[in-house]
């Protein structure tokens, strides 16, 4: 063998080697964030009541996917990969696409007014474009808006026409194009939109513009009565952590706002499919993702977050379900969160996905499994407390020998003793240390994710 002959020899086993030990670096790299993942997954079970799926990809490579939980309590059967879900709002990045794909054809533009393809709107909507209604800055209501929407017409099985009626009894929140105000009866609008333009109901619209070219299969529209195979049964869970069936709703009000169902590797193939292999030019994908008002920051059917990593996201809470798909372009990756539970924090989820994933440290609170005998009689500890700014209220309430917390008008969590003066709200990972002199309690402090507040009992 020549000097140049072994030179080139020894240089290609260099080669070989550090092309080895890369590879083998890398699969560490992925083998401990998969661990990280499953360990926050069996947490978040743990602590939240978390049951459903969560899926971490690159591009098409699923770096996790794994489910936990129960699809259906009554049977007793466990929750497993690949199976579907409602998802709520996440409806509304299918609608935002099939918007931006009929601009593409020359079937409307985004400057066009609701009132020209709807004529029995009312001459509230004389000046709402689609772009507003797409962005929500039209300046229409949310659902709750229509009387008596919980109680009687979010359970009945409604007609486009008497959905018009419905609507055009409402008082805008704000003037068109004025500010963002999030509204899923300005999607219900631009489904019915669809529907005039291409004469077909919107589940047509979206097999033949969406669906089949992406070879989404376990992705569709419901009916709220339909039986769909695979899809797991919805719960809800109450302030005391105990679990109820999900109540009743009819998601005829809810076409291409919430009506859509499905699966984790659905949503990650949306994802990938949309953005990579679409059929829009890069103005209309610049519509799509990079709108911005003086308040937030929403394209056509998708939030827009560039705080850390730059991501197009939507979450989705519909009686028994919370769901929530992110997408970041610039690491082409996606994080998916399904749950057959409502209402889970399913934003706060993600923010901890978000941090495992991108190798930021994440401390995971340790469970404590038994609950301990607190200091004092619970009596005690109820009241309300002033935070030292005096703009904040606490209130703790005693309910059937278990304490609750409230912070504010947002829901109650429930609060276990976990030694002494101390109590723990597993569902919004805080911790709280009653101060007390003479037995009596005086105050609080609050510690969540490392700071620290502090409460007057008044």
């Amino acid at each position: 063998m020549g000097f140049k002959e072994f030179k080139l020899s020894g240089l290609l086993t260099a080669l070989i080697i550090l092309s080895i030990v890369l590879v083998g670096h890398a699969q560490s790299e992925q083998s401990a964030l998969q661990n990280d993942l499953s360990a926050h997954l069996n947490y978040l079970h743990k602590a939240k009541s978390f049951s459903g799926e969560i899926l971490v990809a690159r591009d098409s490579e699923i770096i996790f996917h794994d489910a936990i939980g129960m699809a259906s309590r009554e049977l007793n059967i466990p929750m497993e990969i690949n199976t579907k879900f409602h998802i709520a709002s996440i409806t509304k990045t299918f609608t935002g696409a099939l918007l931006s794909i009929a601009k593409s054809e020359g079937r409307l533009t985004f400057e066009n007014k609701a009132i020209d393809f709807i004529p029995k709107l009312s001459s509230a909507f004389d000046g709402i474009t689609l772009h507003q209604l797409l962005t929500h800055t039209s300046g229409l209501p949310h659902n709750e808006a229509i009387a008596d929407y919980w109680q009687t017409k979010s359970r009945l099985q409604l007609s486009s026409s008497e959905m018009i009626k419905e609507i055009n009894g409402l008082k805008l929140v704000s003037q068109p194009g004025e500010k963002f105000s999030y509204s899923s009866l300005g999607y219900y609008v631009l489904s019915i939109i669809l529907e005039k333009i291409y004469e077909k109901n919107y589940q047509m619209i979206l097999d033949e513009k969406i669906l089949k070219p992406l070879k989404l299969a376990n992705t569709g529209s419901t009916n709220t009565l339909e039986i769909i195979p695979q899809m797991v049964n919805g719960y809800h869970l109450l302030p005391s952590d105990s679990l109820v069936k999900a109540p009743y709703r009819n998601y005829s009000m809810l076409k291409g706002a919430g009506d859509l169902y499905s699966s984790a590797k659905d949503l990650m193939l949306w994802n990938q499919g949309f953005l990579h292999t679409s059929r829009l030019t890069t103005s209309d994908q610049s519509k799509v993702f990079d709108f911005k008002n003086e308040t937030e920051s929403y394209g056509y059917g998708w939030y827009i977050d560039q705080t850390n990593h730059k991501k197009y996201y939507h979450g989705g809470g519909t009686w028994g379900f919370s769901s929530h798909n992110a997408y970041y372009p610039e690491e082409r990756m996606s994080i998916i969160i399904l749950s057959n539970i409502s209402t889970l924090p399913v934003s706060s989820i993600a923010a901890q996905l978000e941090k495992i994933v991108f190798g930021e440290a994440v401390d995971i609170p340790k469970i404590n499994e038994n609950e301990e005998k607190p200091e004092l009689p619970l009596a005690k500890y109820a009241g309300s407390y002033l935070s030292s700014s005096g703009q904040i209220q606490f209130n703790i309430v005693l309910q059937k020998q278990q304490l609750f917390a409230q912070l504010q008008g947002n829901p109650p969590f429930l609060i276990t003793a976990i030694g002494g003066n101390r109590f723990l709200g597993k569902k919004i990972d805080i911790e709280l240390e009653f101060t007390a002199v003479n037995g009596q309690i005086t105050g609080i402090v609050a510690e969540r994710m490392g700071r620290k507040f502090e409460f007057k009992k008044q």
